[in-house]
């Protein structure tokens, strides 16, 4: 009888050892999918990141503003030589305005959020593709009222003072065709204000002709495959689902292991308490570590091109991975925190309950021990000092 059950509790016992290990291994990755599927696949925290990084930081205001500044318009036509020259003389202060009359705050912020909800939604839906529009409602109000006339004031300050060959010039045009030339210099009034009137209303027919939304989807659904896409979309969902809950099947194991092998409070300490303190551990290393691999990635990943633009496109990836990663490292500290409580309160209950298991009245007193010896019953019991496998406690 005692054989057997032996087999069993060996058994038991490497089974248990077996998940503590699956658990010590599996509970740090499965908090960094956890974290970083969250980070995507929630709308909420997305938008937030990608308006706190990009936005509110100022860092896509910046971004925009050199990156004007430093294109370089084509000269296959005369239009692009003209708008070289046009803009030519514009200082980063003049940059900044442009870019706050023409990309306000408020809707680039709609228009992150507004893409984020259509792809989340397109991936619980049947549609072969997301309906990502950009409203172009208020830029296009905006560039026919007094933001146009602004930004061309602006462009005309910047231009040189004319000569007066060139004022006489604008004066013998307006008296024989009624519009004054473009001569990219600033003249004085009332040239001046006939200039930018004459340039306000060309660009004004342009916006007003300026669609109202802009598809970044032009795809005719004819030509994609609904299984092709239906699959695709499964894949993803099979990843959100299993990396927002990877992390749960992990903890699960603590249960079986509970089941297998803790018998008393020292049990807890051993089969709970140090594999939840290792795998704190290990989870603060990989959070670390993952941090340095994949900046050290970024740092090597520079491609020829703008500078600003790259910057523009790795800013977010930059803040996402640190996001994570300090999210991955706290966790992970708490985790370290919650092991090492476990053992000392486990120690301590241990302690504490150790007297009243050695003085348990179940077992025989030595008069019983020789009264059985002297009738020839047997050899009196060996004495157990060790209670390691006494239920004691909780367990007892």
């Amino acid at each position: 009888m005692s054989e057997p059950m032996s087999c069993m509790k060996l058994t038991t016992r490497i089974l248990a050892a077996i998940f503590v290990l699956i658990f010590i291994v599996t509970l740090p990755f499965g908090l960094l999918a956890f974290f970083t599927s969250n980070m995507i696949f929630n709308p909420e925290e997305l938008d937030k990141m990608l308006n706190e990084s990009l936005i509110e930081s100022g860092a896509l205001r910046e971004s925009l503003t050199e990156i004007l500044s430093e294109t370089k318009f084509g000269d296959d036509t005369e239009e692009d030589v003209e708008v070289q020259r046009a803009l030519s003389e514009l200082a980063i202060d003049d940059w900044n305005r442009i870019i706050d009359i023409v990309i306000p705050d408020k809707w680039l912020e709609n228009q992150i959020k507004e893409t984020i909800v259509s792809v989340n939604a397109w991936l619980d839906d049947d549609r072969l593709r997301p309906d990502l529009k950009i409203d172009l409602h208020p830029i296009k109000e905006k560039m026919q009222g007094d933001g146009l006339h602004e930004i061309i004031n602006l462009i005309v300050d910047s231009w040189p003072t004319c000569t007066q060959a060139q004022v006489d010039q604008m004066q013998q045009s307006m008296i024989e065709s009624g519009q004054a030339p473009i001569l990219y210099c600033e003249p004085p009034e009332p040239l001046r204000s006939e200039l930018i009137d004459f340039a306000a209303r060309r660009f004004q027919e342009f916006f007003r002709e300026m669609p109202a939304t802009f598809s970044l989807f032009e795809l005719d659904e004819g030509n994609q495959n609904p299984e092709d896409v239906d699959l695709f979309k499964e894949r993803i969902r099979t990843i959100r689902a299993f990396t927002m809950g990877g992390w749960l099947l992990s903890a699960a194991l603590l249960g079986l292991i509970m089941v297998l092998a803790i018998r008393s409070w020292r049990d807890v300490a051993i089969w709970w308490g140090i594999p939840i303190l290792v795998a704190g551990v290990l989870t603060i290393a990989l959070g670390l570590s993952t941090n340095a691999v994949v900046d050290s990635v970024l740092q090597e990943s520079r491609v020829e091109g703008s500078v600003a633009l790259y910057d523009l496109l790795m800013l977010p990836v930059t803040t996402m991975r640190e996001t994570v990663m300090g999210e991955v490292t706290g966790v992970g500290a708490i985790v370290s925190v919650f092991g090492m409580g476990i053992l000392v309160v486990c120690y301590l209950l241990h302690r504490a309950v150790r007297p009243a298991v050695e003085n348990h009245p179940q077992y025989a007193s030595p008069h019983e021990i020789a009264s059985t010896t002297d009738r020839g019953y047997g050899e009196p019991p060996p004495s157990d000092s060790d209670d390691s496998e006494r239920p004691s406690g909780l367990f007892g």
